[in-house]
C-alpha cells in the first residue's frame, strides 16, 4: 500500500542498488528487483549484493513481465526465500500477480533518520522532474509563439 508505506526507486540497501523498495512505518524493507529478460535475471545471481548478508531486507521479490513467466529459472537459481511478481499489461492498467510468495525474515528496520532522508530525496526528485517538465512546456510555448 503506497499510501501507508514509503516507496523509493533506485535505493541503496545493504551494499546493493534496489530497483524498488517499500518501507513500512516500522522501517521494515521489502525489495523488488525488476527483470525484463531471462539473461538479465540469470545475471542477477552474480551481483555483489548476494555475497554478504542483507540484514535490512525482510522480503525480496523479483518483478517480471508476463512474457517471462514461462521462463522462470528453477528455484535453485533464485536467492533463498525470494518471491516472484508477474506484471501483466492490458490497455487500461497493469496487474501484478504474486506467483511465488517471498519468505519474510527477521530484519533490522531502517532508522527514522534514514526514512526521513529518503522522503527528502523523493521530494527533490519530484520537483526536479516537475521543473524539467515545466521548462519543456515553457520552451515549446515560446517556440510556437515566435
Amino acid at each position: 500500500d503506497w499510501f501507508r508505506n514509503t516507496m523509493m526507486t533506485e535505493e541503496r540497501v545493504d551494499g546493493g542498488l534496489a530497483d524498488l523498495v517499500f518501507i513500512t512505518k516500522a522501517g521494515q524493507v521489502t525489495e523488488i528487483e525488476i527483470k525484463v529478460s531471462l539473461s538479465d535475471w540469470t545475471a542477477d545471481r552474480h551481483k555483489d549484493k548476494w555475497a554478504k548478508p542483507r540484514p535490512h531486507v525482510s522480503r525480496f521479490f523479483y518483478a517480471v513481465p508476463e512474457t517471462l513467466e514461462a521462463k522462470i529459472p528453477p528455484s535453485w537459481m533464485l536467492p533463498d526465500g525470494a518471491g516472484i511478481l508477474v506484471v501483466r499489461e492490458d490497455e487500461f492498467r497493469d496487474y501484478v500477480h504474486e506467483t511465488k510468495a517471498a519468505r519474510r525474515v527477521r530484519a533490522l528496520p531502517f532508522e527514522h533518520s534514514r526514512i526521513a532522508d529518503i522522503h527528502r530525496r523523493a521530494y527533490f526528485r519530484f520537483w526536479r522532474s516537475e521543473i524539467r517538465r515545466l521548462r519543456r512546456r515553457f520552451t515549446d510555448t515560446r517556440t510556437r509563439v515566435a
